[in-house]
């Protein structure tokens, strides 16, 4: 089997419809990093950062959609669904849209990426209809031709060159609503459901002023927030909820308004807007996360996370949480990746290019072998930062040195001699030692001014012999 890891990615055209190497190759990234998801009757799509994973929340089958089925190894912004066709539209940071069919053929739409006047072509989102569907930014709101795979006209929002950033979109009754960084605008339908006329600013209503971030409409009506305040636009000067916090994210499901910071997720009466009831994210007792965004379906609770994927817990539990993502690595930043054999171990530490200053990353490392992930938290590496790079004993393929740019070197062993015995076993692995300047007489040279071990790089050389390099050491030697 082929694999594709973190950054190296099939390169792609956006002309035509991008080919699948799923029967060739297989993709080693990360997807947990969500940056949007959406539940479609049993099925939960998620846009990673630079992939897609279609879970069933019956089956709980997981599908991965990447660049090896034709997507691009880019960072992903939205993802919406078109009911009509079956079709799941995908935006990105840097303007394209690529259109997944329900047999994840994958089809691009370049007009936007490839509009070099607009300074920001990131898609903050979709509004799909059985009519048309309409991609919103900071570049104002796009029509898209699906069937053809085409752009239509631009409407920017603004009688100057400078159009409105478009956060988000909805209709309701014929009247299309834009939530922008000034202030809320409707356009009348009128009766037609087209967008004749659109483009020009002056038939567009501003309803009132303002940076507004979300807007949804729900028993037929149109909500909006200003200033942490929830209104609606039948009166737009009731408030109808002041949120003591920062949004994530606002939305309806399963009849419940859905509020979600940093630190709560929120559960309201949509019709008397009463607190019904309320996640405390500190409060976890499986995982340290902040919510994104949540969706609520039948009294389970689904939480985007930046490092976990999407977190779910029921209603009843509320601290206890099951991942949901396919499997992979950590992250898709790694520093460096040590390929040894069967295994590949991945670290995400680093350092400057410039001054050669550490990074202070927290964050642990992987280990992928016989097609297994494994991942040693911060904690489980002796809280240990910046590591950056692996090195597997050659005689001892139980031993794996990991440098630390400021902390020495670790020295990790597993239990291979007890899975021997016993192959049932979960793999583990553990910390044995860290070397640094003060355990090996200096061979490990220190810091010229702190007490403590910099070591940039370990390389083998043809003699099994380690070599290391140690910026900023008192002594000038490896």
């Amino acid at each position: 089997m082929k694999y594709i890891i973190i950054s190296f990615f099939l390169v792609v055209q956006f002309v035509q419809g991008q080919q699948d190497f799923s029967n060739q190759w297989e993709d080693l990234y990360s997807y947990n990093n969500i940056k949007d998801f959406l539940i479609v009757e049993d099925n939960l799509y998620a846009a990673s950062e630079n992939a897609l994973f279609v879970y069933n929340l019956e089956s709980k089958d997981i599908n991965k959609i990447s660049s090896v089925n034709g997507l691009v190894a880019e960072q992903t912004s939205t993802i919406s669904f078109d009911g009509l066709t079956g079709n799941v539209i995908v935006g990105y940071e840097n303007g394209l849209i690529q259109i997944v069919t329900d047999n994840t053929n994958v089809f691009p739409i370049t007009g936007l990426i490839e509009n070099e006047t607009l300074i920001s072509r990131k898609v903050n989102g979709f509004y799909v209809d059985q009519n048309f569907v309409l991609a919103y930014g900071d570049y104002g709101i796009i029509e898209l031709n699906i069937k053809d795979r085409e752009i239509g006209d631009f409407f920017t929002l603004s009688s100057t060159a400078e159009p409105l950033r478009v956060r988000k979109m909805t209709v309701h009754n014929n009247i299309l609503y834009a939530a922008t960084n000034k202030g809320l605008y409707s356009y009348n339908f009128e009766n037609n459901l087209t967008l004749r006329g659109a483009e020009n600013f002056r038939n567009w209503v501003k309803i009132i002023d303002g940076d507004i971030n979300f807007l949804e409409t729900f028993n037929n009506e149109v909500f909006f927030v200003l200033n942490n305040s929830l209104r609606s636009v039948t009166d737009i000067n009731q408030i109808k909820i002041t949120f003591p916090n920062s949004l994530n994210d606002l939305s309806f499901s399963n009849n419940n308004l859905v509020v979600t910071t940093p630190s709560t997720i929120s559960f309201y009466n949509p019709n008397s807007f009463s607190l019904i009831d309320q996640i405390i994210v500190s409060d976890s007792e499986s995982h340290e996360f902040v919510p994104k965004k949540t969706i609520l379906k039948n009294g389970e609770v689904y939480v985007a996370t930046l490092e976990f994927g999407i977190l779910e817990t029921n209603l009843s539990d509320k601290k206890n949480y099951k991942e949901i993502h396919p499997d992979g690595p950590f992250r898709n930043d790694a520093f460096s990746i040590t390929v040894k054999n069967d295994e590949r171990w991945i670290t995400y530490g680093g350092h400057d290019q410039g001054s050669h200053n550490s990074l202070d990353k927290t964050l642990g490392i992987n280990i992928f072998k016989n097609s297994q992930w494994t991942y040693l938290n911060f904690d489980e590496i002796n809280r240990t930062p910046d590591c950056v790079k692996a090195i597997v004993d050659p005689f001892d393929s139980s031993r794996t040195l990991v440098a630390s740019f400021k902390s020495g070197i670790l020295d990790i062993r597993n239990n291979q001699k007890e899975l021997e015995d016993n192959p049932g076993i979960p793999e583990v692995y553990t910390v044995q030692e860290r070397w640094t300047n003060n355990n090996t007489n200096f061979i490990l040279p220190g810091h010229q001014s702190v007490n403590q071990t910099w070591t940039a790089n370990m390389i083998v050389d043809n003699n099994n012999m380690v070599w290391t390099v140690n910026p900023r050491a008192k002594e000038r030697r490896f």
